[in-house]
């Protein structure tokens, strides 16, 4: 197999993790916002 597909190949497979890892990271961090602003208001009341 020729070295460029494979790495072309690979390139395309790391996008597609890192793009599900930024969007997870992105539901993580805003789960954690949603949580940390519920926690806040019911510090403050």
């Amino acid at each position: 197999m020729d070295p460029i597909i494979v790495m072309i190949n690979n390139q395309k497979t790391l996008t597609k993790m890192f793009l599900n890892s930024q969007y997870v990271l992105w539901l993580l961090a805003m789960g954690y916002k949603e949580t940390y602003y519920i926690m806040h208001i019911s510090l403050d009341t």
